[in-house]
C-alpha cells in the first residue's frame, strides 16, 4: 500500500472540509500526491471512496445510471431496471465521489454536479429522487499545469467547492518518497536524483518539469541500466554519472516540456541540467565538519586579495570537512583548481531560481587562474599562457570550464561594490 509522506497541513485542511460538510477542489501540478492525499483523508471521514477517471468518454448517463436493456424489454422502464452509476452509488451509501481531473470532464457531466452538490439530491426520470445519505461528498483534483484536454470549471460548479491547493513536496519528502519505492538505492544517489528531477522545475527553457514520479522512474530505470552496464553504482565516480545520464533521458525528457521560445530539445536540456546538478555544482557537505570562516571577497583593480581566514562580519558559510574531496559528492565538480583542503567555499543565498542551488567556489579561484578558465572557454592566448598557468586546468571540458567561468563571473559581479565606476578584470 503506498503510504502518503509529508503534506500534513494540506491533509488536516482536506479532513477538516470534509468533517465540515464541504465539497472540495484540489488543484496542483501533476505529481504532488493529489490523488493519495484524497484517498487517506477518505479514509478518516467516509466509509468508501468511488472514483470517476475524468474524460470526455464519461457522459451524463455514464455518471447518473442507466436502464438496463434486458429488464426494458422485459418489464419496461422502471425503477428496478435502472442500473445506478457512480454518483448515485456514492449519494445512496454516504461515500466520497472523487472527480479524478475534472477538468477533462464535459461540461453537461459537471452540470449533472449542480444539485447533489447544492441540494444533497437529485431527480431520475423514470426512478424517482434520490436523497444522499449523510456522509456524501464530492472532491475534485485538477492538474493546473496541463492545459492539453482540459477546460476551465464553470463559475457554478466553483461556487460549491472550497478550495485547497497543493505544491511539489520539500526536497527531503521526495527523498523519502523515493526511497520507498527503490529501496536499497545508495544515499547520494538517491539526492542525486532527486536534485536533477527538481532542477528541471526551474529551468528557464521548461514551462513545465518533472515531477517526483521522474525520480522515482529515474532510479528504478538506472538501477537496471547499471546492472546491465556492470557500473557499481555505491561508488561515485564518472562512469557512474555516465549511466545517470542516460537514465535521466530516459525517464526525465518526456516529463517536461520546453518553451518554443528555446529551440532546444528535450534532451539537450535534460544533459545541461545533469552537468549543472553532478558536474558543475559543489556538493553541500554532510557529517561531523570543521568551520572554517570564508569572506566575501570583491576584486578591485590593483587592490590586495582579503586573506582567507580574515573575518568580515557574520554571512553565510559553508563548512568542509578536513580533506574531504568536493568533487567525489553528489554532484562534485570535477574542475579543482584552486581548491585547497580545509577550505571553504561559499554558498549563494536561495534566489528566484529556486532553493538548493549551490554558487560556484568563486571565493576559491585565484586571479591566474580564472584566466586559465577564460583561455580555455574562449580558445585565445592570453595571460594565463604567457604566464605558464595553463597546465592546471588543461584537462578540463572546454563548455564545463566556459560554463563554470560564467559562474564565476556572476558570483564575482554580486559581490562587487556596487556604484563603482571604471574599469576592471570584470
Amino acid at each position: 500500500m503506498t503510504v502518503l509522506i509529508g503534506l500534513r497541513a494540506e491533509r488536516r485542511a482536506l479532513v477538516a472540509a470534509l468533517r465540515a460538510g464541504r465539497d472540495v477542489l484540489v488543484e496542483g501540478p501533476a505529481g504532488t500526491g493529489k490523488s493519495l492525499l484524497v484517498r487517506t483523508a477518505a479514509a478518516a471521514v467516509s466509509g468508501g471512496v468511488v472514483v470517476v477517471e475524468g474524460s470526455a468518454a464519461v457522459t451524463t448517463g455514464a455518471l447518473l445510471g442507466h436502464h438496463e436493456p434486458a429488464e426494458v424489454l422485459h418489464s419496461g422502464f422502471a425503477a428496478a431496471s435502472f442500473v445506478d452509476g457512480p454518483l448515485l452509488v456514492a449519494m445512496r451509501h454516504g461515500w466520497l465521489l472523487h472527480l479524478e481531473e475534472a477538468n477533462r470532464l464535459p461540461p453537461d457531466t459537471l452540470n449533472l454536479l449542480l444539485a447533489p452538490l447544492g441540494e444533497r439530491r437529485i431527480a431520475v426520470a423514470r426512478v424517482g429522487t434520490v436523497v444522499a445519505a449523510p456522509g456524501f461528498r464530492v472532491v475534485a483534483t485538477v492538474n493546473d499545469d496541463d492545459p492539453s484536454g482540459t477546460r476551465p470549471l464553470g463559475r457554478a460548479l466553483g461556487e460549491r467547492l472550497v478550495r485547497l491547493r497543493l505544491e511539489h513536496q520539500r526536497a527531503e519528502e521526495e527523498r523519502a518518497v523515493v526511497r520507498l519505492h527503490a529501496p536499497g538505492a545508495p544515499a547520494w544517489l538517491v539526492r542525486a536524483g532527486v536534485s536533477v528531477t527538481r532542477a528541471t522545475r526551474r529551468h528557464p527553457d521548461l514551462l513545465r518539469g518533472a515531477s517526483v514520479r521522474g525520480s522515482i522512474d529515474l532510479m528504478l530505470v538506472v538501477r537496471e541500466l547499471a546492472e546491465l552496464e556492470g557500473v557499481d553504482l555505491h561508488v561515485r565516480n564518472g562512469p557512474a554519472r555516465g549511466t545517470i545520464l542516460r537514465a535521466c533521458l530516459v525517464a526525465l525528457s518526456g516529463r517536461v516540456t520546453v518553451r518554443e521560445s528555446a529551440g532546444r530539445s528535450a534532451e539537450d536540456v535534460i544533459r545541461e541540467v545533469w552537468e549543472d546538478e553532478l558536474t558543475l555544482r559543489v556538493a553541500a557537505p554532510a557529517g561531523p565538519t570543521t568551520t572554517v570562516a570564508v569572506p566575501s571577497i570583491v576584486v578591485r583593480p590593483g587592490g590586495p586579495r582579503p586573506a582567507p581566514d580574515q573575518a568580515h562580519g557574520p554571512g553565510p558559510v559553508t563548512t568542509v570537512a578536513p580533506g574531504r574531496d568536493l568533487a567525489a559528492e553528489p554532484g562534485g565538480m570535477p574542475l579543482t583548481a584552486g581548491t585547497r583542503p580545509g577550505r571553504a567555499a561559499t554558498m549563494a543565498p536561495d534566489g528566484p531560481g529556486g532553493a538548493d542551488v549551490a554558487s560556484s567556489p568563486a571565493a576559491a579561484l585565484t586571479d591566474p587562474e580564472l584566466d586559465d578558465l577564460a583561455e580555455i572557454a574562449t580558445g585565445t592566448r592570453g595571460r594565463a599562457t604567457r604566464r605558464g598557468r595553463r597546465r592546471r586546468l588543461a584537462g578540463a571540458d572546454p563548455r564545463q570550464a566556459h560554463r563554470l567561468a560564467v559562474q564565476i563571473i556572476v558570483q564575482r559581479a554580486r559581490l562587487a561594490p556596487a556604484g563603482r565606476r571604471g574599469t576592471g578584470r570584470l
